[in-house]
């Protein structure tokens, strides 16, 4: 970095704006910072150091602190630095938050600190806080700590460098050289580690479950083994292997049994069948019968349906004359309705033409009324010309008054809407005034919201983590109870079920002996006496209360097994939470929570802590927002303001145009009312008092007329109406003639088809017309009940024949009993299913064991891959961070920042054996600290006066001023020479130089003039009068009474 212009306003004892160009040093890189106590040269290197970092350059100096007191009030505090960096230029400006003058009014208003970068190659400028202290670190490539080490040396601080821990050098170091890689080396270390733990603790654990899954018969060892704490994970698998082995032996003697029980079972089988197929002879004889006998009941049923179909047949054919009657009948019905309507319409059309005879009279009788309205209206025709004309003429007059009505009332309303435009163009000159004062307040508040928002979603991260974490050691918790339960509730019922279990196999030989007969085989010894049979014991469960049990048992089992590596796995996520989510973020913000914060070690209240922070940036936030709502309003408004005031002065002129041009209208129209108001009288003379009005005149004639047209149209319809009653009433008469001849006509033709019926139904011996009805079936039912007779007769032929067929075949046999024969295939079949149960048990058992016992084998090869691998790493990991094995305690990046800080402190030895007459040399400590800590990067010097090894720390003030000088110059010098480093161009020394004797400090002038060598500029803060006489670009700091001022003066 190198400066080029810093320009300072109201800032420190500079009470105006002060320009530091230091481009007229004119390749003078030594400079030397003049001026009495007080007059402002450290304040040039806190501008530096506040424009870059947002701090002053000392840690003793506050940044509210920088306000000039000469400053007047109107006059603004802020920093502007140019500055350049590997060939490229940058800008940034700095203004802390302050108290300047309103724009209005008397007393002053708080402004918030701003900040801009500007960036090269017309890059956006930056203007968040964060974003541009981020980008200027990015850009130095150091912090502001690291600044104040290594380029600027403040006044009192110059020995933090020659001072500072190793891990302060460390990570100074780690940003000058990049070295960011050998730490991620070590982090990775430590993460495969971590993680290979992890891998290695759920390994033992499913090893454990499927040991623990691993079964075999009661009191077996194998049993006792898998349920310690501490397992033999060799003598489980060797005991498995014999387990399975037996139960192999015990499978093939089980499934022999069970072959010699099918052999017997198979035998009866077919004895049963034989039986079976005799029995089912003679049943199928007795169903013959039986049928036979039973179609044989249907006889008298189909004789009656015989003589039920002869009678339809008959009934059909007296059905077609009944049809024809029937037909006439509806005709003579319809004729008789119709005959009924034509005497109703003669009655009706008679009633109307009587009507319309007298209503023709009536209006004969009106023609005297008609001929008098025809006379008036002739009479008011002339009056309606003249009555217009009038009208005209009244229109006239009153649109000229109220013309003149109404420029007096826009007159008026003008003079108005003049004053109260005034009035308001007043009260926007107000608005606009105030948003201007608005506007730098609400810039500060922008810049200071997002800050506060930042920190705010920083701590809600934050305590959103304790709260998973807490949730976690809660649910691990909780876990941890069901887990003891589950563990309990596994051994209450596995011991029950090894109870029952027992008891039900000592009993299975009393229940063999209930079910033994004498002469029959026992199905265990073949033996037909039975002299000593075994007693059932009571309260054994059953087999299926005993299954039921075991399903029960294998759930639980289940159960707990699941559960332990659910608890397991929660405690990994816990301690996996804590360590990469709280302490990360707790660690990259402790200037955001504070010294006090990591003094708490409750974890409730670190969060407590973390809330009361976090509620007062929100109560920050809120109050900044609701600021800036109140000055957005005011903006808003401001800027409406300005265009309705532009508005309304235009507005204004227009108004003040139209009055003078309505006084002129006023006057012209007076004269012209005046002239058209006499005209109007002389014609209200000619036309009488109640016909002015030509709406009334044309009413009057309009009632006539109408009164006229209604007379002579109710004349007309008169005539028309006794035309067509008349017509209508000959129409009726002659059609009731004639419907009265058609009625006659159908009347006879009925009756004789009536007699027709009469001589059928006799004839077919039908005692009644009822009887025929009840007797009639149409062709489909007739054909149905022919097809029942026909199938009754055919199924007899079929039933007769199998009865005869049965009859043969069941000739000579008899019904033989199988009960007895059954219930000996059950008793078989009881022992085959106990027997298959066990069988199904044990196979499941060794299909158990196997699987589980691969799985075993498999885990324990993963887990002695994994621990081969975790020892590597483990070591790797230790001697990377300088624990167990690394004998020096240096970690792995400290190694390789050991060989440059070695350079750095050759470098500086060259020119502390100058200015220390060959007295001192710098040395890196490589002998252990107290508590094996871990080191590498810790110095001390060696007195050539007393041979010996000392701490830097007992350097005296000179002394210590000459080696920090040594190690910044050595610094800068090996970060120069490699490619792609940190460019340390410049170097600010503030003070120090009164501290050395005349020969030291004509050492250390010495030492400072070399550099300009090789293009380094050095600013040096100094009292000492030899130093003004060696350098020959002096910066002067002159002060008075309005401040202070610079000025260049080159020897």
């Amino acid at each position: 970095m190198r400066p080029l212009k810093l320009t300072l306003s109201a800032f420190g004892p500079y009470a105006k704006e002060e320009i530091i160009d230091f481009t007229k040093l004119n390749g003078k890189n030594i400079f030397l910072i003049t001026g009495v106590t007080g007059a402002g040269k450290t304040t040039i290197f806190d501008a530096i150091s506040y424009a870059l970092f947002g701090e002053a350059s000392g840690t003793s100096r506050e940044t509210t602190s920088l306000r000039s007191h000469f400053a007047k009030d109107n006059i603004y505090t802020y920093v502007e630095f140019e500055f350049e960096v590997k060939n490229n230029i940058y800008y940034v400006k700095r203004s802390p938050e302050q108290e300047v003058a309103k724009l209005r009014g008397d007393g002053t208003t708080k402004k918030n600190s701003t900040v801009e970068l500007r960036l090269p190659k017309g890059d956006k400028p930056l203007t968040k806080v964060n974003e541009v202290n981020e980008k200027i670190r990015e850009i130095m490539g150091v912090d502001k700590e690291q600044f104040r080490q290594i380029v600027m040396l403040p006044q009192g601080e110059f020995r933090q460098l020659l001072e500072a821990k190793s891990t302060v050098r460390e990570d100074i170091f780690r940003e000058i050289f990049g070295t960011q890689t050998f730490l991620k080396i070590q982090r990775n270390l430590r993460e495969k580690r971590t993680k290979l733990q992890d891998e290695l603790k759920i390994s033992y654990s499913k090893r454990e479950v499927y040991i623990r899954s691993l079964k075999a018969e009661n009191g077996n060892e194998l049993n006792i083994l898998k349920e310690k704490t501490d397992i033999d994970v060799t003598t489980i698998e060797e005991l498995a292997k014999v387990v399975i082995l037996d139960d192999k032996k015990t499978n093939k003697i089980i499934t022999l049994k069970i072959e010699k029980l099918k052999e017997n079972i198979s035998l009866i089988e077919k004895n049963i069948a034989l039986i079976n197929e005799n029995n089912k002879k003679i049943l199928k004889k007795e169903n013959a019968e039986e049928n036979l006998n039973k179609h044989k009941n249907l006889e008298k049923e189909i004789e009656e349906k015989i003589y039920k179909l002869n009678e339809s047949k008959k009934a059909l054919e007296v059905k077609i004359i009944d049809d024809n009657r029937l037909a006439l009948e509806k005709k003579l019905k319809i004729r008789l309705e119709e005959l009924e309507k034509a005497i109703y319409n003669e009655n009706l059309y008679k009633k109307e033409y009587d009507e319309a005879t007298n209503n023709l009279k009536i209006n004969n009788d009106n023609e005297e009324l008609r001929n008098h309205i025809k006379e008036e209206i002739i009479r008011l025709t002339p009056y309606e010309e003249k009555i217009k004309i009038y009208e005209e003429k009244n229109k006239i007059v009153l649109k000229q008054e109220n013309y003149f009505k109404s420029l007096k009332n826009k007159k008026e309303q003008c003079d108005e809407e003049i004053n109260l435009l005034k009035q308001n163009i007043d009260e926007l000159v107000k608005k606009i005034t105030k948003g201007l004062e608005a506007e730098g307040r609400y810039k500060a508040l922008e810049i200071s919201l997002e800050n506060h928002k930042n920190i705010r979603q920083i701590l809600i991260d934050l305590y959103k983590s304790y709260n998973d974490y807490f949730k976690k050691t809660n649910d691990v918790d909780i876990e941890k109870q069901q887990t003891l339960k589950k563990e309990e509730d596994f051994k209450k019922i596995r011991a029950e079920y090894q109870h029952k279990e027992d008891l039900f196999r000592k009993a299975q030989a009393g229940i063999l002996a209930e079910k033994l007969k004498e002469n029959m085989p026992c199905p265990v010894c073949g033996s037909t006496n039975h002299p000593n049979k075994s007693k059932r014991v009571l309260g054994v469960p059953t087999e299926e209360e005993l299954k039921n049990l075991k399903i029960i048992l294998e759930n639980k089992e289940k159960d707990y097994t699941t559960a332990l590596l659910n608890l397991k796995s929660l405690n990994v996520e816990k301690e996996t939470l804590l360590k990469r989510s709280i302490e990360t973020i707790c660690n990259q913000n402790k200037k955001i929570l504070g010294e006090e914060f990591f003094k708490v070690i409750e974890f409730q209240k670190q969060q407590e802590f973390i809330k009361e922070i976090g509620v007062n940036i929100k109560n920050k936030i809120n109050i900044t927002n609701n600021e800036m709502i109140d000055l957005r309003n005011i903006l808003l408004s401001k800027a409406e303001s300005e265009k309705d005031k532009e508005i309304k002065e235009k507005h204004l002129q227009q108004q003040e145009l139209l009055i003078k041009d309505l006084i002129e209208k006023i006057t012209d129209n007076k004269a012209i009312l005046a002239s058209e108001l006499q005209i109007l009288s002389s014609i209200e003379k000619e036309i009488p008092k109640d016909l002015r009005d030509l709406n009334i005149v044309k009413e009057k004639m309009s009632l006539l007329k109408l009164k006229l047209m209604k007379s002579e149209k109710e004349l007309k319809l008169a005539q028309e109406r006794v035309g067509k009653a008349t017509t209508n009433y000959s129409s009726a008469k002659e059609i009731l003639n004639l419907s009265n001849k058609e009625k006659n006509h159908i009347l006879n033709e009925y009756e004789s088809e009536k007699d027709e019926l009469e001589k059928a139904l006799k004839l077919n011996k039908f005692p009644s017309y009822e009887y025929f009805k009840k007797s009639y079936l149409d062709k489909n039912n007739i054909e149905l009940l022919e097809e029942e007779i026909n199938n009754y007769k055919e199924k007899y032929k079929v039933l007769l024949a199998v009865y005869e067929e049965c009859y043969n075949n069941a000739k000579g046999l008899e019904i033989i009993n199988i009960i007895d024969l059954k219930e000996k295939i059950s008793t078989y079949k009881i022992k085959e299913n106990e027997l298959n149960k066990d069988l199904a048990s044990l196979k499941a058992r060794i299909l158990n064991n196997k699987e589980n016992l691969k799985k075993i084998n498999e885990i324990s090869n993963e887990i002695k891959y994994k621990e081969d691998k975790f020892k590597i790493i483990a070591e790797l990991e230790n001697v990377a961070y300088g624990d167990k094995g690394n004998l020096k305690k240096i970690t792995f990046e400290s190694y390789v920042l050991t060989s440059y800080f070695d350079e750095i402190i050759q470098a500086a030895n060259i020119r502390l054996e100058k200015m220390s007459s060959g007295r001192f040399e710098l040395k890196r400590k490589e002998d252990l600290g107290k508590g094996n800590k871990k080191q590498g990067l810790d110095l001390e010097v060696i007195d050539y006066h007393t041979g010996k090894a000392r701490d830097v720390k007992t350097l005296s003030g000179g002394e210590g001023f000459k080696a920090s000088l040594s190690l910044a110059l050595g610094l800068a010098d090996v970060i120069q020479s490699y490619a792609g480093g940190i460019s340390i161009d410049t170097m600010f020394i503030d003070e120090g130089f009164g501290t050395l004797d005349p020969a030291s400090l004509d050492n250390a002038i010495e030492c400072l003039l070399s550099l300009q060598k090789g293009g380094r500029l050095v600013g040096v803060i100094s009292h000492v009068p030899e130093l003004k006489e060696r350098v020959e670009a002096i910066l002067e700091v002159k002060s008075d009474k309005d401040g202070s001022k610079t000025k260049f003066i080159i020897n």
